[in-house]
């Protein structure tokens, strides 16, 4: 994975096994399965994750993805995506809750997947949680035209600059962030939530504290610990609670 090929080819062909002659991938647009080849000489980002794969993990994914598609043109677009999903165990066949769980999460992907979790070979696992260090959570890992590894999670870069992060190596993140300004918009999709009006906020330069967490116990007290500090102090001070789970559902 460290060495430079005329392509990507066979550092794709290394990660994913070829069985009963038929094509490795599956695109869920057409139904149809396809060869490696589709990917030849494209910056390939490889979607490695288990069958529970987040829901926020994929819908930001899908968006970017979709956007990138509609201008193909653009050169930050040139680049295509690969689901690798990683079972237990792949010598056993998946029951079938676990089959039906998989078709469902492939067939609602826009872009590549492997047909089928075998196509992993046993070895390929233990290298992806050996040397990218996989462990449950998702990772997006970047195969560059030439079949070198160029960044092993590039799920943040995606999430805070979308395909402007093109092509997600470690360099182009770092010249990002030393053109970047600290600002809000980094960590919240602003015009994505209507109430409250976080630039209204910006607009009469509030502070604004993001919290977040899963004990909805603690931040009841903490949210009100803050409030009443704040308005002790005279500080114009906001809250906007940041997290995967929403703590009323608690």
């Amino acid at each position: 994975m460290g060495t430079t090929h005329l392509d990507n080819i066979k550092p794709l062909q290394q990660l994913i096994s070829l069985k009963d002659d038929q094509p490795p991938l599956y695109k869920s647009s057409t139904k149809d399965r396809v060869t490696i080849d589709i990917l030849r000489k494209k910056i390939v980002l490889l979607l490695i994750s288990d069958l529970d794969l987040p829901s926020e993990e994929f819908s930001i994914l899908d968006k970017i993805y979709k956007e990138a598609k509609q201008n193909p043109t653009k050169p930050e677009n040139q680049y295509e995506v690969v689901w690798l999903p990683m079972v237990p165990d792949v010598t056993v066949p998946l029951s079938e809750d676990k089959k039906n769980k998989f078709e469902g999460i492939r067939n609602n992907m826009p872009w590549y997947s492997l047909f089928h979790p075998s196509l992993l070979d046993p070895a390929v696992i233990k290298y992806i949680k050996e040397k990218w260090h996989f462990n449950r959570k998702p990772l997006l890992v970047v195969m560059d035209s030439q079949g070198r590894i160029v960044n092993t999670n590039a799920l943040h870069m995606l999430w805070t600059w979308g395909s402007v992060a093109f092509p997600f190596t470690s360099p182009k993140e770092e010249a990002l962030w030393r053109d970047e300004t600290w600002r809000v918009e980094l960590l919240v999709d602003v015009d994505s939530i209507p109430e409250p009006k976080i630039s209204n906020w910006i607009a009469d330069e509030k502070y604004i504290c993001l919290y977040g967490g899963e004990d909805i116990d603690w931040i009841r007290k903490f949210t009100k610990a803050v409030k009443e500090v704040a308005k002790q102090a005279g500080i114009p001070l906001e809250m906007l609670y940041v997290g995967k789970n929403n703590p009323g559902d608690k």
